[in-house]
């Protein structure tokens, strides 16, 4: 075993025997989070290899939501818990998104709001859904072929979406190109509109009869993302 290895497994057996003992002994987030690192670094300095590195980089990122989850939504409780953390949707969200399984989560979201259409809900959905659904909704469809946010299959989901009883309120009133949500802070491209319309304002067909307008409000500075927003009558 190379130098290297031998550290990386030791570290690995020392924070998760660190994780076991304060799960054992206080079922806390951080023993969860030293628990994960450990084995995945008891994995990758045991096995390495491209599969081992997979492994470590999702215990990251499973790590990562879960720090987060709980520094938005549990700093004021005096003694969160695992369920906490586990039972918050902004957790299996941020999992979904940084585990490279938004499509899945997207397929699940879709049959939980077909089952509700099925009871004759009315549904108002807002949200970064981080696609941009056709050639006008960005300034570079070319360039972006192949780029995550305008693959096919992204697309795909949005016109399988609006296909089950949902308007794109936005394109209601307005259809042409030029009109985007989002823009690359690195580039100043909001300097040059060089951007991509990905924040949405979706609603049940049974509430388009109510709906007045639909709108970007992209003069509205302090994100790279822009204010969207409806007027609709309830």
């Amino acid at each position: 075993m190379k130098p290297h290895s031998l550290i990386t497994l030791i570290l690995g057996i020392i924070l998760a025997l660190l994780g076991a003992v304060a799960l054992l002994f206080g079922g806390n987030v951080g023993g969860v989070i030293l628990l994960l690192i450990g084995v995945s670094l008891c994995y990758l300095g045991w096995r390495g290899g491209r599969k081992a590195l997979i492994v470590f980089g999702h215990a990251c990122i499973v790590v990562g939501c879960i720090l987060i989850t709980w520094g938005i939504y549990l700093l004021p409780y005096s003694k969160p818990t695992l369920l906490h953390v586990f039972t918050r949707p902004l957790f299996w969200g941020l999992f979904c998104l940084l585990g490279g399984i938004c499509l899945e989560f997207y397929d699940a979201f879709l049959n939980y709001a077909k089952r509700l259409r099925k009871k004759r809900k009315k549904l108002i959905i807002c949200g970064d859904v981080n696609t941009a659904h056709t050639e006008i909704d960005l300034a570079r469809p070319k360039q972006n072929q192949k780029t995550s946010g305008f693959l096919p299959e992204e697309r795909t989901w949005i016109d399988k979406f609006l296909a089950h009883g949902f308007t794109d309120t936005f394109r209601v009133f307005n259809k042409e190109g030029g009109n985007y949500t989002w823009w690359d802070v690195k580039s100043r491209a909001r300097e040059r509109n060089v951007g991509w319309r990905i924040d949405y304002f979706f609603i049940s067909d049974n509430l388009k009869k109510n709906l007045k307008s639909g709108f970007i409000m992209p003069e509205t500075m302090g994100s790279d993302h822009c204010p969207l927003g409806i007027d609709i009558e309830i």
